[in-house]
């Protein structure tokens, strides 16, 4: 048996070409299958946990799950706007917690987030380095946003122009990074967080105005006295020091500032149900939805679809076999001359063929191989890996 062994590890290694080829087709057969199924349950189980660590949310009337995935994961355009006086009809009672998320807009690609102090400790979230929101005009910023972006704590960073030609509109607005969180594992990562008032400089219910002091003559409408009048080709942002905070006050009844979504907190499951019962009712403007059974019914189809992938996979493998099976039964044709030589130099007819099935074998053990070494790597991939192969940006 050693001899049979011998022969055919020796003609495997002289014709390594063919062996590898055999071995890359039957792997990759094998590991499509494998790699869907192991993908989609480590994304399962991340996208349920996250779910799960979200009672429920509360937004505008829409699709829920659209409504759902933003909250948790921030991704895509964000919902329609609510007011932030939608906050009491969950904590009127008392019966809940209620965080509002404004997740509006972006600073050098990043999202940034308006919440409270609340959400971190929701979250779990732990600074690493510096120190959390302190005041207005502060943020604090994930592991990821920070090694993107090469930030440390005391840097500034410019959120991006919502429109910088109508006076009315959003403005940039330099904010100091007083703190960075550790590694979460989680969305928080790639966010940006600032206080809710923040958001809300932003949208343009702060006041604010642009420094004018260095800003040339041609820039400029007119001076009165001390005071010079900018003109419009002064693209406006609001930086937030001792003097400008002092300043900075907002304008209407904060009932009515906007965020995107609120993260609900029940006390029991009564209270869930009440407040499901009074927020989803059909004239009110806002809605009430579970992010874990949105995520389940999505996830429910996503393994639908992953049926058709099974019978592909099942049709290719059974498709690869044939196809293998026809290369080995030409390459016996082939391979007459060998046998006929091996029977003149004293090998039974039963030697020969243990020797060429256990080539196949040899083949068979070496796919089995290669096929377990991706399907561990596969196991191992990192969190920010999967994100990005899985869900859309």
């Amino acid at each position: 048996m050693t001899r049979i062994f011998w022969l055919a590890w020796r003609y495997v290694l002289y014709h390594r070409w063919k062996t590898a080829i055999m071995i890359a087709c039957i792997s990759l057969t094998c590991l499509f299958p494998i790699a869907i199924s192991v993908l989609l349950d480590q994304f399962n189980h991340q996208i349920v946990l996250r779910a799960r660590a979200t009672p429920f949310v509360v937004g505008a009337r829409g699709s829920k799950l659209d409504l759902a995935l933003h909250t948790i994961y921030f991704e895509g355009r964000s919902p329609e706007q609510i007011p932030y006086g939608s906050m009491e009809l969950v904590t009127s009672s008392g019966s809940a917690a209620a965080l509002p998320i404004h997740s509006k807009y972006t600073a050098h690609g990043k999202r940034v987030i308006g919440t409270t102090l609340d959400y971190f400790e929701f979250r779990g979230l732990v600074i690493d380095r510096g120190d959390s929101l302190v005041r207005i005009g502060d943020c604090v910023v994930g592991a990821n946003v920070a090694r993107d972006l090469k930030l440390k704590p005391g840097d500034q960073i410019l959120t991006h122009s919502d429109n910088i030609v109508d006076i009315a509109g959003s403005y940039p607005v330099k904010l100091t990074v007083t703190g960075i969180f550790s590694p979460a594992d989680s969305p928080d990562d790639q966010v940006i967080f600032v206080d809710i008032k923040t958001t809300w400089v932003i949208d343009g219910h702060g006041h604010g105005h642009a420094d004018v002091r260095h800003v040339g003559d041609e820039k400029l409408l007119g001076i009165d006295g001390n005071k010079r009048i900018a003109s419009a080709a002064v693209q406006p942002y609001i930086e937030f020091d001792e003097e400008s905070l002092r300043d900075l006050h907002f304008h209407g009844v904060m009932q009515d500032f906007p965020v995107s979504a609120i993260i609900v907190i029940p006390r029991d499951e009564r209270s869930a149900t009440l407040l499901l019962s009074q927020l989803n009712r059909s004239e009110s403007m806002i809605q009430m939805t579970e992010p874990l059974l949105e995520v389940q019914q999505l996830m429910a189809i996503v393994f639908q679809i992953k049926r058709l992938f099974n019978a592909n996979a099942l049709l290719m493998g059974i498709s690869t076999l044939l196809l293998l099976f026809l290369v080995v039964m030409l390459s016996l044709r082939l391979r007459e001359g060998e046998r006929q030589t091996m029977h003149k130099l004293g090998c039974g007819r039963r030697t020969v063929w243990l020797t060429q099935v256990t080539e196949l074998v040899l083949v068979f053990i070496f796919a089995s191989i290669c096929i377990s070494i991706m399907t561990i790597l596969l196991v191992l991939v990192p969190p920010d890996f999967l994100k990005w192969f899985t869900v859309a940006s």
